[in-house]
């Protein structure tokens, strides 16, 4: 049997390409996760860590199944802020 591998939330958001804040609202329930996004393995206290080949299944699972979603639909990037203020300067 091969030794498990278990993911922090930076590990996992590298792969996702977001960021670890939003790995942790998810697994918290502050943001929606994706669906059957795996859970964490309570490791003591707050240490919580996420087993790869559970990881590695639900990303080889997207896009199978009644769900039919891409990795791409998981990952939504945040659309463009506020303008930047422009100084503006007086002539006088």
């Amino acid at each position: 049997m091969a030794d498990v591998v278990l993911l922090d939330y930076h590990q996992v958001a590298m792969r996702l390409g977001v960021s670890h804040g939003t790995i942790a609202k998810w697994v918290v329930g502050i943001r929606n996760a994706p669906k059957n996004f795996p859970k964490p393995v309570p490791l003591g206290g707050k240490l919580k860590r996420i087993r790869s080949d559970h990881f590695d299944a639900w990303i080889n699972n997207l896009g199978t199944g009644d769900e039919n979603i891409a990795l791409s639909d998981v990952v939504q990037k945040r659309g463009p802020g506020r303008p930047r203020k422009i100084a503006v300067t007086k002539n006088k």
